[in-house]
């Protein structure tokens, strides 16, 4: 349920008019490969109210008392999003291959079709 709520929140912010900085490039690309200019630590959460990406120091010198997601609330790990690709590629495969049986399965129809076209003109004459 905390995961839908932070989703949610996430979706809002995202969504929200007042976007400031460069809100979500860096974030979603990756996490924990960007680090503050201020203090030089990594970022680790998003300020809900401030719409930025904030580090330790940042929450709490600038954003106390300020709703804050942390990246791996928000996030999926790494391994899940190699599952969800693996998932994703079988998908992929399983379709490849069910086109590659619809296109034999129309050819095949298409002669058949054309037999009974030569049949049906034979008994025309």
């Amino acid at each position: 349920m905390k995961n839908i709520q932070n989703m949610n929140l996430l979706k809002n912010l995202l969504n929200s008019k007042d976007k400031k900085r460069y809100y979500s490039t860096n974030t979603l690309k990756s996490y924990n490969t960007y680090k503050c200019k201020e203090h030089l630590d990594f970022y680790n959460k998003i300020c809900i109210k401030c719409n930025i990406d904030i580090c330790p120091k940042c929450e709490k010198n600038y954003h106390i008392n300020h709703q804050v997601l942390k990246y791996e609330d928000i996030f999926p790990d790494q391994k899940e999003i190699q599952n969800l690709q693996n998932q994703i590629q079988v998908y992929i495969n399983t379709f490849e291959n069910l086109r590659k049986e619809i296109n034999i399965w129309l050819n095949e129809m298409k002669e058949k079709m054309k037999s009974l076209d030569k049949i049906w003109k034979k008994m025309r004459l």
